[in-house]
């Protein structure tokens, strides 16, 4: 039965690249879960955070 499954999966390619998404997905999540990013509280905190004390250039494109 294993076998049957594994050669389904090799022969459907969106059914393969699908199972690998959902494998990164919660590979993610779990390593977030844990070790957690600390919590931003005010807006100076993210601040420094995006910063970390270089400036940031933030560049703006209009074609009107």
């Amino acid at each position: 039965m294993p076998t049957s499954i594994l050669s389904f999966i090799k022969g459907n390619l969106f059914l393969l690249a699908a199972l690998t998404l959902l494998v990164g997905f919660v590979t993610l999540h779990v390593i977030w879960y844990i070790h957690p990013s600390r919590e931003i509280v005010t807006v100076a905190d993210f601040d420094a955070r995006l910063r970390d004390g270089t400036p940031t250039v933030v560049e703006y494109y209009s074609n009107l």
